[in-house]
């Protein structure tokens, strides 16, 4: 690692002799999440056809795949340090490669494992070597890398954010920070029509990483237990693993995009819990996106969410165990409340997250395009 900084350094020093005046690219693109994940899809492949359609020339520069990753880092430690430096090998050249482009888009930072998260040497080359870049953040990730991040905010032309709670945070450092909404391709939705409920158990949806499920329940399990004594509910819940709760209905199932957003149409509202936190409250919840493109009504705690949910016209906002029993007995109950609040929710997403809508912030992100 000492030497490839060292080289980094290098590469910094004789960067202005390496600068192009005629480029390749109109942008270059790189991911923080790997090719396959679901950040990456949502952030970089839903905008490729629309820059292609442009006739906007673009490079995107993954370092590796999903897959690989998560394969080495449950290997042996050995193999994960040498997947590192074989990474950080490709990313340096790849960041030599933005000479090349008029534009840059960075994802949260350059290099997902650096090693001392202080020294930010790839985004300061960057910012020898090309005239516009822009950071991009749907996370509070100044509390885990607050040096790293601080480093990288005053080096960028432009911070992107993907909620009010980031846009304050990064407004108190920079001059430049813009909204650039998480999109969604509501081609894949399957919009709610029919909102009578076809049981008598009231069907709740939840979909996250088994961390995110244990965090969920850690917040309402109880409350849905106490709910369910006198109001029968069943949890659908997509999960990479089978979860369990003591005297709760669940029904556990993996993902898959073929089951995906049938499930999701099948339920009659969707579950959000977090608790209150400066990381909770920079987090963007892909699940309530997912609830809302499929005009859902949702029923969640007002941290980490899209800026345009309004609490009661699009979204059922709890902030205390009352507030849960309370909503859950109103929408189990009040046909009319689902359909209105499931129907404004999808109205929502068209209008705000829309793949479509979300690219023209995107653009917008630029001075020069």
């Amino acid at each position: 690692m000492f030497l490839y900084a060292c080289l980094i350094q290098c590469i910094i020093f004789i960067a202005p002799f390496l600068k192009k005046r005629k480029k390749d690219y109109d942008i270059i693109l790189y991911p923080y999440s790997q090719k396959g994940s679901d950040g990456y899809t949502r952030r970089f492949e839903e905008y490729l056809p629309f820059l292609e359609n442009d006739k906007v020339s673009y490079k995107i520069q993954d370092i590796c795949s999903d897959e690989e990753y998560k394969k080495v880092f449950k290997g042996k430690k050995y193999a994960y340090y040498l997947f590192l430096l074989k990474v950080l090998r490709i990313r340096i050249k790849q960041v030599v490669e933005i000479r090349n482009a008029e534009r840059a888009f960075v994802h949260r930072s350059l290099y997902p494992f650096y090693y001392d998260q202080k020294y930010p040497l790839l985004e300061k080359l960057t910012s020898k070597l090309c005239n516009e870049v822009v950071y991009d953040y749907w996370d509070s990730v100044w509390v885990h890398h607050k040096e790293l991040n601080g480093r990288i905010v005053q080096i960028a032309d432009t911070i992107s954010v993907a909620n009010d709670f980031l846009h304050e945070h990064y407004s108190s450092l920079h001059s430049n920070v813009k909204y650039f909404n998480i999109g969604i391709n509501l081609n894949h939705y399957l919009p709610k029509k029919d909102y009578d409920k076809k049981t008598n158990d009231f069907r709740l949806f939840y979909t996250g990483s088994p961390g995110n499920v244990k965090q969920m329940f850690r917040e309402i399990g109880e409350y849905l237990i106490e709910f369910s004594i006198l109001n029968p509910i069943k949890l659908i819940l997509v999960s990479s693993e089978d979860q369990t709760y003591k005297n709760l209905n669940i029904e556990n199932y993996r993902f898959d995009k073929n089951t995906f957003f049938k499930l999701l149409n099948t339920a009659d509202a969707g579950l959000y819990a977090l608790d209150d936190s400066i990381a909770t409250r920079g987090k963007m919840a892909m699940k309530v996106l997912d609830y809302a493109g499929t005009g859902l009504p949702i029923l969640a705690t007002k941290y980490g969410v899209s800026p345009h949910l309004d609490n009661k016209k699009n979204v059922l906002y709890c902030s205390s165990k009352e507030e849960w029993i309370i909503n859950l007995s109103k929408l189990n109950k009040d046909v009319i409340l689902r359909k209105k609040l499931g129907l404004n929710a999808r109205e929502m997403v068209e209008t705000f997250h829309s793949v479509n809508s979300s690219y023209q912030e995107f653009i917008s992100l630029f001075s020069r395009f």
